[in-house]
């Protein structure tokens, strides 16, 4: 619990220190989305434990409590990792590049010195077996 609390004051601590630096980059919804990750991940446990939950077989008190712990962390963590998708999606992400194949002409090969590079799709010079 100790690591947890100092992992967060050193998380903070950065996040204050770059502000001005990662402004266009909205690091305080993503530090704090971060934040609730370990939160979730390390506090949750401890309340569950707290709690008073009923034996009921076939688990056993402690496996019961594994078993509720686990399956509410599994909901938790999906809706932050949709959170975190829309945080970290750029506008640029939305289009798709075009892809533009580059032209060489096999034929004015011989006037190349062996320093010379040429793209060629997987096509040698000379080779006509890709025919």
């Amino acid at each position: 619990m100790v690591s947890m609390l100092s992992g967060m004051w050193a998380l903070v601590i950065f996040r204050k220190a770059s502000a001005n630096f990662l402004s266009k980059f909205r690091t305080t919804a993503k530090f704090f989305n971060f934040q609730l990750v370990l939160l979730i991940a390390n506090v949750q446990p401890f309340v569950i434990k707290m709690c008073y939950i009923p034996c009921v077989l076939p688990y056993t008190f402690y496996t019961r409590k594994l078993v509720i712990n686990y399956q509410i962390m599994v909901v938790e963590f999906f809706i932050l990792s949709l959170i975190t998708r829309c945080l970290y999606r750029t506008p640029d992400d939305s289009f798709q590049l075009e892809r533009k194949e580059p032209h060489v002409d096999l034929s004015s090969t011989k006037s190349l010195t062996h320093n010379d590079v040429i793209i060629t799709n997987g096509e040698f010079p000379g080779d006509d077996s890709n025919v």
